[in-house]
């Protein structure tokens, strides 16, 4: 079965199936773009309303980076935007591989920031001349 748009024959891919790394598709449904497993903790509140804002501005539109088999590897945010505000989107397929979270992109959460602990990154929240100084190893 296929969206209407393509016919579908590598698991439930978006894409055409003659698809490859280096393509741009339009008008892709969202919803039909799979989530990375590397995105298990939710999106973030701040990212997505940048990415809403950043939708609405003169500012130019960047494409959501997939896998062949439609799993995103950059644009999660940007593809959750559209796909609350039941737009499409444009994909670029990117030469990569990604195991998919296992769930919707609309089932996501959309959570709080997270923050960096300034413990395992020590350099956290330093000024910029003491960063300076620590690349070059002064004291």
């Amino acid at each position: 079965m296929g969206n209407g748009r393509f016919p579908l024959d590598r698991g439930g891919s978006p894409l055409p199936t003659n698809s490859q790394p280096g393509d741009t598709f339009k008008h892709i449904d969202p919803s039909s773009l799979k989530p990375n497993a590397h995105k298990q903790n939710g999106l973030e509140k701040g990212r997505y309303e940048k990415q809403r804002e950043l939708k609405y501005s003169s500012h130019p539109h960047k494409n959501i980076k997939v896998t062949i088999d439609g799993v995103i590897i950059d644009g999660h945010h940007r593809a959750r935007v559209n796909l609350d505000d039941n737009h499409s989107v444009s994909v670029d397929i990117v030469d990569d591989k990604a195991k998919p979270l296992g769930i919707s992109l609309g089932d996501m959460d959309i959570g709080p920031d997270r923050k960096i602990p300034s413990q395992a990154f020590p350099w956290a929240g330093m000024s910029t001349e003491d960063l300076k100084k620590l690349m070059k190893g002064d004291d």
